[in-house]
C-alpha cells in the first residue's frame, strides 16, 4: 500500500503517537511541548508531500539533543571522577600528615623515657651513699668534719627530691647553689668571692626553672675554670628582666672554657647531657624557647666563662 493511499486520520493518528512517544522519551528538551509538536505535525499530516521532510527535520532535532546531553553526562561524569581524586589524594595526604605528627610525638615520648630512666639510674648511687653517710655521721667526733658531712647529706637528699620535678623555683635551685658551694669553699681558698645579684623587683618564689639549671655551669665553673686558677677567684650569678622573660648568666674569672675538656669522667658530662636534651625536650612543647649560650671571655682584663640563659614568661614545663 503506498504512503498516499493511507487516509489523513490514520496518518494524523500515526504522527501524533510518534511524537509523544518520542517526546516523552526523555531526549527532548525540557522546554519542548509534546502536545503543541503533536498538534503541528497533525495539520502537517493533511499535506502529504511535505510530512515527511518536517519529520526528518524533528528526528534530526531530537538526535543533536540526545547528543547534547549525552555530552553533558560525559563531562558531569568525569568532573565527578575528578573531584574524587582529588579527594581521595587529599585524604592520602592528611592521612600521611597524621601519622608523621605520631611517629613525632612517639620519638618525643622515647626520648623521655630514656631521660627519666637515665635519671634514675643516676639517682641509685646518690641513694645508696646517703645511707652510708648518714650512719657514717654518728660516728664521726669532730664538730667540723661531722657539719661537713651534715651538708654533703643535706646536698644529695635535696638532689634526690628535685630531680623528681619538672621544674622547681628560682629560690629553690639558689638554695640548691648555695649549698653545693658551701661545700666547695675548703678547696677554693679564702681567695674565692661568690655573689648573687638580682633585680629587687624579682620574686624568685613565683619564678621557675628546670632542675639544675643553674647548678651544673656553677659545678663547671667551679671545677673546670677556678680551682685551676691561682689568685682572686670570683663567680658571679645574676637574675634580671630581659625582653618578655628573665636572663641568668654565671660569670666566673676563671681560666676559660675549653671546648671538649669536659666528660661524663669529669663529673659533669652526665648533667650537661641531661639538661641539655631536657631543655631540647622541653623546648619542642613550647612556641618561644629555652636560649642557653657559653662564652669563653678570653679578654686580657676579663678571663673566664660567660654562660646566659634566657626563660620566656609562661614557659610551659610540662612533658606531655
Amino acid at each position: 500500500m503506498e504512503y498516499s493511499g493511507i487516509s489523513s486520520k490514520l496518518r494524523t493518528i500515526i504522527f501524533t503517537f510518534l511524537i509523544l512517544f518520542l517526546s516523552c522519551s526523555g531526549n527532548a528538551d525540557e522546554s519542548t511541548d509534546p502536545y503543541q509538536t503533536a498538534l503541528e505535525y497533525t495539520i502537517l499530516a493533511e499535506d502529504s508531500e511535505n510530512l515527511p521532510v518536517h519529520y526528518l527535520n524533528l528526528v534530526n532535532a531530537y538526535i543533536q539533543q540526545v547528543a547534547v546531553v549525552n555530552t553533558l553526562r560525559n563531562t558531569l561524569i568525569a568532573f565527578t571522577l575528578v573531584m574524587l581524586i582529588f579527594l581521595l589524594i587529599a585524604v592520602f595526604i592528611n592521612s600521611h600528615i597524621k601519622k608523621q605528627h605520631d611517629i613525632r610525638h612517639l620519638v618525643a615520648q622515647n626520648q623521655l623515657i630514656r631521660l627519666k630512666m637515665e635519671n634514675i639510674r643516676n639517682r641509685l648511687s646518690p641513694h645508696f651513699m646517703l645511707n652510708l653517710l648518714n650512719q657514717e655521721i654518728q660516728t664521726v667526733e669532730q664538730e667540723n668534719q661531722r657539719d661537713k658531712l651534715y651538708l654533703f647529706a643535706r646536698l644529695l637528699r635535696r638532689n634526690l627530691e628535685i630531680s623528681e620535678q619538672n621544674r622547681i623555683t628560682l629560690t629553690e635551685e639558689l638554695d640548691f647553689v648555695d649549698s653545693y658551694i658551701q661545700l666547695e669553699l675548703p678547696t677554693l681558698g679564702d681567695e674565692f668571692h661568690y655573689k648573687i645579684e638580682k633585680e629587687n623587683s624579682l620574686d624568685t618564689d613565683q619564678l621557675f626553672v628546670p632542675p639544675m639549671l643553674i647548678q651544673i655551669p656553677v659545678e663547671n665553673a667551679i671545677k673546670h675554670g677556678l680551682r685551676p686558677k691561682s689568685g682572686v677567684k670570683e663567680l658571679t650569678i645574676g637574675i634580671k628582666k630581659q625582653k618578655d622573660g628573665i636572663q641568668i648568666t654565671v660569670d666566673d674569672n676563671g681560666i676559660g672554657f675549653i671546648p671538649g675538656s669536659m666528660s661524663p669522667t669529669s663529673g659533669t658530662g652526665t648533667g650537661n647531657k641531661i639538661i641539655y636534651q631536657t631543655i631540647e625536650l622541653l623546648n619542642s612543647k613550647n612556641r618561644e624557647k629555652i636560649e642557653i649560650s657559653i662564652v669563653n671571655k678570653g679578654m686580657p682584663q676579663s678571663k673566664g666563662t660567660l654562660v646566659t640563659i634566657y626563660i620566656p614568661s609562661n614557659y610551659s614545663f610540662n612533658y606531655e
